[in-house]
C-alpha cells in the first residue's frame, strides 16, 4: 500500500476524538466507529475511577482494565498495516464488536457498585464477586481473540483482583452494618423515596415552557398545604423566636402536639412557581428519612408565608457546642449520625452542598438532623455565589475554590467528604475552622496544601484520648478517601 493510501487513526483519550489524518482504506474505515466507541468507554471508566464513591479497588481492578484496552488502541494505531487482514476479516469484525460490549458491561458495572444506590442492586455480596469474574474473564478472552496483548501477568493479576474484591467487599460490608440504622433498615423506603425524587428532578431540569408535556405531573407535585387553623400558640418561652431580625423563626404547635419551626419564605413570588412547589416537594419526601430534618409543608401565618419543619429543641449544632461541652462518646455518635443523613442524601442521588455545624438540627433527645442542603436552601432565600463562597469557605474542599469550580457540576462526593471531615474538626475542637483567617488568606493557604491543625488533648476518660486519635484519623482521611473505610474502628 502506498502512502498515500496509509491510513492514520489516533486514539485522543483526552477528548475521545478519534482523528482520521489522510486517506482511510475501505477495511480500516470499518473499525472507525468502533474505536471511537471504545475509547469512549475507556474515557468513562476513568472519570467513574475518579468520582467513585465506594468499593474504589474494585474499580482500580477494572481501570487497569481500561489501561489495558488503552495501550492496545495505541499498538493498534502503530501496527496498523500489520493488521490489516485482519481488518479485512468478518470473524475479527465481530471479536472487536464483543470486546466494545464487554467494556460497556464493565463501565456499567464499576458505575453501579461505585455508589450506593448501585451497589444495593445487589442482594448478596457474592453476586458482586461473580459479576466481577465474569467480566474481566470476557474483558481477558476478547483481548485474546483480537491478539492483543496482555501487560498484566496473569497470575499476579489474579491475587490482586481477589486482594481487591475482599478488602472493599469486607469494608462495604462494615459500612452497611455501622450505618444500617439510617439506610439499610429502610430499604424499600429508600427505593420508594428515590423514585419520587427522581421524578420530580426530572421536572425540575425540564424547561418550564415544556411543563404542558407532561401534563401528568403539573399540578400535581407541590407541598402539603397546611391550614392555619391547625397551628396553635404554645407557653411562650425565650427560645421559641429565633434569628437575627424580622421575619423571624417561631416554634408553633401543629395538630395539638407538634412542636413545630413556622420559618418565613422571604421572596414571596416564588409561591407561584412551579419549579417552587416541586423543590418542596421532595422536601417533604426527604423528611421521611432519619437524620433529615422533616418538613410537613407550607402554610400562611402572621402575614407570611411559612415553612413549616420539626422543631430542634436545642438549635443548630454550632449553637449546642458554644453553649455546652459536648462529650467525646456522644461527638462520635453525632458524627455516625451525620454520616448516615449524608449517606441518604446520597443513596438518593444529592448532595448536600454546605455542611457544617450550623446546618446540623439538634433535637431534644440530641439527635442531628441534616437541613439547608440543596433544596431546602432554594427555597428560604437567593444568595450569590460570593456571598455564598464568603460564608463556606471555612468548609469547602481546594477544588471548589479555583475560579470557575463554583458551578453545580463540578461538586463531587469527594467535595461532600472533604466538607465532612471540615465538620469533623469543628466538632472536635469546637471552634470554626480557620475561624481568625480572611477570605483570600483561607483561599491561598488551603490551595498551598495548607490545613487546620489536628492534636490530641489531655483528657480525664482514657477513653477519650483513643476517641480523638480515631477522629482525627477519620479527618486526615476524609480529603478523598471514604468514610466507611474507617468508620467501624470507632
Amino acid at each position: 500500500m502506498s502512502s498515500d493510501d496509509d491510513s492514520k487513526i489516533e486514539v485522543n483519550i483526552t477528548d475521545g476524538v478519534i482523528k482520521t489524518v489522510g486517506a482511510v482504506s475501505t477495511a480500516i474505515s470499518n473499525y472507525v466507529p468502533l474505536i471511537s466507541s471504545i475509547t469512549n468507554l475507556i474515557i468513562e471508566i476513568i472519570s467513574i475511577n475518579e468520582t467513585a464513591q465506594y468499593n474504589k479497588k474494585i474499580c482500580s481492578a477494572l481501570l487497569d482494565r481500561a489501561d489495558i484496552a488503552h495501550a492496545a488502541m495505541k499498538s493498534l494505531n502503530r501496527r496498523k498495516q500489520e493488521n490489516e487482514e485482519n481488518f479485512k476479516r468478518q470473524d475479527y469484525y465481530n471479536a472487536f464488536k464483543r470486546f466494545e460490549t464487554v467494556l460497556q458491561k464493565i463501565r456499567d458495572f464499576a458505575a453501579e457498585v461505585t455508589n450506593l444506590q448501585g451497589y444495593r442492586k445487589f442482594v448478596m455480596a457474592t453476586e458482586v464477586k461473580d459479576t466481577f469474574i465474569k467480566l474481566t474473564g470476557e474483558f481477558d478472552t476478547a483481548m485474546k481473540d483480537l491478539h492483543f496483548n496482555m501487560t498484566l501477568a496473569n497470575d499476579e493479576q489474579s491475587k490482586l483482583d481477589n486482594m481487591s474484591l475482599k478488602e472493599d467487599l469486607n469494608e462495604m460490608a462494615e459500612f452497611l452494618l455501622k450505618i444500617d440504622g439510617g439506610i439499610t433498615d429502610h430499604n424499600k423506603k429508600i427505593d420508594a423515596i428515590l423514585q419520587e425524587v427522581l421524578l420530580i428532578k426530572l421536572q425540575i431540569q425540564s424547561n418550564s415552557n415544556q411543563n404542558e408535556n407532561i401534563p401528568f405531573l403539573t399540578g400535581q407535585i407541590q407541598a402539603t398545604q397546611i391550614p392555619p387553623n391547625e397551628f396553635e400558640e404554645p407557653i411562650r418561652r425565650e427560645s421559641d423566636i429565633r434569628g437575627t431580625k424580622e421575619p423571624f423563626v417561631v416554634r408553633k404547635l401543629f395538630r395539638k402536639s407538634l412542636e413545630v419551626a413556622c420559618k418565613p419564605i422571604i421572596f414571596q413570588k416564588d409561591l407561584n412557581s412551579q419549579k417552587f412547589k416541586m423543590q418542596l416537594a421532595i422536601l417533604g419526601i426527604l423528611g421521611e428519612a432519619p437524620n433529615i430534618l422533616k418538613f410537613y409543608g407550607i402554610s400562611y401565618i402572621d402575614n407570611y408565608s411559612v415553612m413549616v419543619s420539626e422543631w430542634a429543641e436545642l438549635g443548630n449544632l454550632k449553637e449546642v457546642y458554644e453553649k455546652f461541652d459536648i462529650p467525646w462518646c456522644k461527638k462520635v455518635q453525632l458524627s455516625l449520625d451525620i454520616c448516615r443523613g449524608i449517606a441518604f442524601l446520597n443513596s438518593v442521588n444529592i448532595f448536600h452542598h454546605d455542611i457544617r455545624c450550623e446546618n446540623i438540627m439538634i433535637t431534644r433527645t440530641l439527635d442531628p438532623k441534616l437541613t439547608n442542603f440543596e433544596y431546602a436552601r432554594m427555597v428560604t432565600g437567593k444568595t450569590t455565589d460570593v456571598s455564598e463562597h464568603l460564608t463556606i469557605v471555612h468548609w469547602l474542599a481546594p477544588e471548589k475554590m479555583i475560579p470557575g469550580g463554583v458551578k453545580d457540576g463540578g461538586y463531587t462526593h469527594q467535595s461532600e467528604i472533604f466538607s465532612f471531615g471540615m465538620l469533623l474538626w469543628e466538632l472536635c475542637y469546637e471552634k470554626i475552622p480557620y475561624k481568625d483567617m480572611k477570605y483570600e488568606v483561607i483561599i491561598n493557604f488551603v490551595l498551598n496544601g495548607g490545613r487546620e491543625k489536628l492534636f490530641i488533648s489531655t483528657e480525664k476518660l482514657p477513653n477519650d484520648k483513643e476517641i480523638q486519635k480515631e477522629l482525627v484519623n477519620i479527618i486526615t482521611k476524609s480529603k478523598y478517601i471514604y468514610v466507611y473505610v474507617v468508620w467501624y474502628r470507632l
